[in-house]
C-alpha cells in the first residue's frame, strides 16, 4: 500500500469541500472537525466529531467525489492515506469482510442523506435550494395543464402564450405541491422580471375601494421555466456538481455578449454559429469591458459551454452550439434572480434585470499587465509563454 503520511490542521482550516475528488482518506486522531454544506452563502452544519473518525471513505467504493466540506474547530491531526491503496487493501480481504465493509459505507451514506434532508428543510432562507425544482416546476405544470392557451397565427406549441388565473394557480400549487403562497408569488414575480409573465389587474365591483387586483397572468415562452428547473434539479442532485449553480457574472454577461453580437449571424445544420473572433473580442470589451483571456475559455470548458476557435484564411473564428449557449443564459438569468430573492428577502418585479451588485472582476488583468498575442492579437498575459487561442509563442 502507498506510505501514508500525517498532517497537523489548524483552527478555522479547511481539511476538504464538498466536490472535491476525494484522493485520500483522513483518519482523524486527534482534534474537533465540524462538517458543513454551503447553500446559499451560508454553511448548513451536519455534525461536529471528536476524537477518532474518517473522512473520504464513500471513495473505496463508488463515490469520488466529497459530498460536504470539513473544517477543523480546533488543532487537528490527521493521517493521511492514499485511496487507491486503500481500494487495493480492500480487494485482496476476504470476501465476507469485503462484503461487511461496503455495506457499512453503503448504510453511512444512507444515513448521511437523511441528515442533509433534515438540515436542508430547516433552511429558513426566502427559496431553500430545494425547493427550486418544485417551486417552478409546479408553476410549469399548472401553466402545460390548467391554463388557457390564446390562438396565435404562426405560433408554436412552445411560443404559445397561455392565460391563467392567479387564484386558481396559487390554490393548484398549495394544493398539489405544498408550495408557500409568498414563494409562488415571489416567484412569479420573477417570471414577469424576466419577461415570461404578464400581470393582469382589474377592479372588482363589490369593493371598488380595494382598487385594482392581481387577477390574471398571461405566460409566453414558458417552455423556458420547463428548461431551468430541469436543468436545476439535474445538477442539484448530482454529487460534486453544485458549481453548475452558482452564478459568475463575467461568464453571464460574455454569453450575453455572445448571444446579441451574433443574432444576425446564420445557424448551419448542426445548430452552430461562426463568428470572427476578433471583431467579437472588440466589442465584447468595448460594450462589456470585459477582456476575455484563455481564462475565460478554460471556464466555458468547466460550465459545459464548449466551443471552438478556428483559422481560416488568416481569419480567427468562434465557433458555438446555440441552444446550448441560449440555456445557459436562460438557466443562469433565473439564479441571478434567485440569489437575489434571497439577499433581500423579496422580489419585485418592477426592478431592472441589472447585474449582481459587486465590483466587476477583470479576470484578463489578474497575474499582471495584459498585451496582445502578435499572431492572432487576442489578449494575454504578460507572464504567458505561449498564446492559449493560437499557441504562437509570445
Amino acid at each position: 500500500m502507498t506510505a501514508s503520511s500525517v498532517k497537523n490542521f489548524k483552527k478555522g482550516e479547511v481539511l476538504f469541500n464538498e466536490g472535491e475528488s476525494i484522493e485520500h482518506l483522513l483518519f482523524i486522531n486527534s482534534g474537533k472537525v465540524k462538517t458543513f454544506l454551503s447553500r446559499n452563502k451560508t454553511a448548513i452544519e451536519l455534525h461536529q466529531y471528536s476524537g477518532t473518525c474518517v473522512f473520504g471513505e464513500t471513495g473505496i467504493t463508488t463515490t469520488s467525489k466529497f459530498l460536504y466540506s470539513a473544517m477543523a474547530m480546533s488543532d487537528v491531526t490527521a493521517l493521511i492515506i492514499p485511496i487507491e491503496g486503500m481500494k487495493t487493501l480492500i480487494e485482496n480481504t476476504p470476501q465476507l469482510e469485503k462484503a461487511l465493509f461496503k455495506s457499512l459505507i453503503e448504510q453511512s451514506k444512507i444515513l448521511f442523506t437523511a441528515v442533509k434532508n433534515f438540515k436542508i428543510a430547516s433552511d429558513t432562507s426566502p427559496c431553500p435550494e430545494e425547493l427550486i425544482p418544485r417551486l417552478f416546476g409546479g408553476i410549469f405544470y399548472f401553466i402545460l395543464h390548467i391554463g388557457t392557451k390564446i390562438p396565435q397565427e404562426g405560433a408554436s406549441p412552445t411560443t404559445l402564450k397561455v392565460k391563467c388565473s392567479w387564484s386558481q394557480l396559487k390554490q393548484y400549487c398549495f394544493r398539489i405541491f405544498s408550495l408557500p403562497l409568498d414563494k409562488v408569488e415571489n416567484a412569479c414575480n420573477i417570471l414577469c422580471k424576466l419577461g415570461f409573465a404578464e400581470f393582469i389587474y382589474e377592479s372588482n365591483e363589490d369593493e371598488p375601494e380595494l382598487g385594482p387586483q392581481l387577477t390574471q397572468l398571461i405566460f409566453n415562452d414558458f417552455y423556458k421555466i420547463e428548461q431551468f428547473f430541469e436543468f436545476y434539479q439535474y445538477y442539484y442532485f448530482r454529487s460534486g456538481k453544485g458549481e453548475m449553480l452558482k452564478v459568475d457574472e463575467n461568464i453571464h454577461q460574455i454569453v450575453r455578449g455572445i448571444l446579441d453580437f451574433s443574432q444576425k449571424e446564420e445557424v448551419d445544420r448542426k445548430g452552430v454559429i461562426r463568428v470572427p473572433l476578433n471583431i467579437l473580442l472588440e466589442t465584447i470589451k468595448a460594450k462589456l469591458n470585459i477582456s476575455i483571456t484563455s481564462t475565460h475559455w478554460t471556464l466555458f470548458d468547466q460550465r459545459g459551454l464548449f466551443s471552438k476557435r478556428s483559422q481560416v484564411d488568416n481569419v480567427f473564428y468562434f465557433s458555438f452550439n446555440l441552444e446550448e449557449f441560449q440555456r445557459f443564459y436562460n438557466s443562469s438569468r433565473f439564479l441571478r434572480e434567485i440569489h437575489k430573492w434571497n439577499d433581500t428577502g423579496s422580489v419585485n418585479p418592477k426592478d431592472l434585470e441589472n447585474p449582481i451588485p459587486q465590483q466587476q472582476q477583470q479576470i484578463a488583468n489578474v497575474g499582471g499587465a495584459t498585451v496582445k498575442c502578435p499572431k492572432c492579437q487576442a489578449i494575454v498575459s504578460a507572464q504567458q509563454k505561449f498564446c492559449g487561442e493560437c499557441g504562437a509563442k509570445l
